[in-house]
């Protein structure tokens, strides 16, 4: 599978919304996490995915779910979006929310 493919992957607007529920289901629990080292950055993140603003997140939660799960850009290709279960993007999305929360593990 070429780059390319995550990079229209990541870039369809269908995705990138698919993506977005998926984040703001994540959110929700995540909002409800017991306290830990990482909790502050996930919550702040979290946060701000539903907030007002939620939507600018969308183009960066689907780079990060296309580079997560390399196999949905070769689903995306073979099949469209039928190919990619919402199971499989909430998978990617947990794999993600540090990283995109700025969590950093040394």
């Amino acid at each position: 599978m070429a780059l390319i493919d995550r990079v229209n992957l990541a870039n369809d607007g269908t995705f990138q919304a698919r993506c977005l529920a998926s984040a703001s289901a994540a959110a929700l629990a995540i909002i409800n996490e017991a306290v830990g080292p990482s909790t502050p950055k996930r919550q702040q993140y979290a946060v701000a995915v539903l907030g007002p603003q939620g939507h600018l997140f969308a183009p960066s939660i689907a780079r990060a779910v296309a580079a997560a799960n390399p196999a949905l850009a070769t689903a995306f290709v073979a099949g469209g979006q039928n190919a990619i279960s919402d199971a499989q993007i909430d998978m990617a999305v947990a794999s993600a929310w540090n990283a995109l929360a700025g969590v950093v593990s040394l």
